[in-house]
């Protein structure tokens, strides 16, 4: 009969349990009604709606729910959904957060071989015995001195007043300061600034290349302990990037 409609209502239910009444229509997953508990073979269907609401009652009810019961003794193939549990993500603790400072203070002497570059640092020799990092390029370089595991200053020059030779600079530690000695490519070059600055007219600074060459790094300190390695400078190809 087209027009005869099949209802299973529960019985004995604990109270406020959650309720739904659904009709066959619309299947999507099929299971056996109270018919075929009968032994009559006839398949009852749920639409995706229907599932939802029943996987939304057994979430919340848990056995008290009435299609437990549907699971359990008529064989229906709806399963409770396993809950969304976030997936746990490791976070930096705050001792591997390092602060970046900028080195601003620092001078510059030009000699006949080579230029050198004092940066005032007040305990320099009481630095970590690794914790200075330089990074020679044909004409920049980049300076990384981390005093602890939570502080690194730096002192980025991409583009240098004239070319250097990476291979052969080197980085002192003194009372007091830090000494880059940078040796000239060009021994005849005077060198009166650090930085390369665009000057009037100037139609080849465009084409100057920071960062340029082959890497060669030095390494020094002082007398400190030394920093664990992940927590050691490092210098890297390209431009300064993001501290590790």
């Amino acid at each position: 009969n087209k027009n005869r409609a099949e209802w299973v209502l529960p019985c004995g239910e604990a109270p406020r349990a959650d309720l739904f009444v659904v009709p066959s229509t619309n299947a999507v997953v099929t299971g056996n009604s109270s018919a075929d508990a009968a032994g009559s073979g006839s398949q009852q269907a749920l639409s995706v709606a229907q599932v939802d609401a029943i996987r939304a009652s057994q979430a919340k009810m848990g056995d008290n729910s009435y299609y437990y019961a549907v699971n359990k003794n008529l064989g229906n193939t709806i399963t409770p959904l396993e809950p969304n549990v976030p997936r746990a993500i490791a976070a930096l603790s705050h001792s591997h957060l390092v602060r970046e400072q900028t080195i601003a203070s620092y001078a510059m002497m030009d000699g006949e071989a080579k230029v050198k570059v004092n940066i005032p640092l007040a305990g320099a020799k009481s630095l970590p015995s690794n914790g200075i990092a330089v990074g020679f390029f044909d004409r920049s370089f980049k300076l990384k001195i981390r005093p602890d595991a939570n502080t690194e200053l730096s002192l980025n020059v991409p583009l240098l007043l004239e070319r250097i030779e990476p291979a052969q600079c080197s980085v002192k530690v003194l009372d007091g300061r830090i000494v880059l000695h940078l040796v000239k490519r060009e021994v005849d070059k005077i060198w009166y600034e650090l930085r390369k600055t665009k000057g009037v007219g100037d139609s080849e600074y465009d084409k100057l290349v920071p960062w340029e060459g082959k890497l060669v790094v030095v390494t020094a300190g002082g007398s400190g302990a030394e920093l664990p390695s992940e927590a050691a400078p490092v210098c890297l190809t390209g431009p300064p990037g993001k501290l590790r």
